[in-house]
């Protein structure tokens, strides 16, 4: 994570739909970091199959700004009925 800041920004769209789980969950800490989210990446994310990158996303979705979180109600909702365990206890 700290060599990627050090790189010029790349899309996070990019490594959103990589094959990787690692890279997707790469790209849920770099939307979480971003000064501008996609909302819609984060709808992506909710869905992925791998339980580590909704956990991420769950984990993201906590340390943004209170009044930005208002914007993604919906999705952590979502989270909060996850069938993982660890997704359910990272919303709240």
């Amino acid at each position: 994570m700290l060599t990627l800041d050090r790189l010029a920004p790349a899309p996070t769209s990019l490594t959103a739909t990589h094959p990787s789980p690692f890279m997707r969950q790469t790209a849920v800490l770099c939307w979480g970091r971003a000064d501008h989210r996609d909302p819609s990446l984060a709808r992506l994310f909710a869905e992925d199959s791998n339980a580590n990158v909704r956990h991420s996303l769950a984990r993201a979705l906590a340390d943004i700004p209170p009044d930005e979180r208002l914007e993604y109600q919906a999705i952590t909702e979502r989270l909060r009925s996850d069938k993982s365990a660890r997704v359910r206890r990272a919303t709240a």
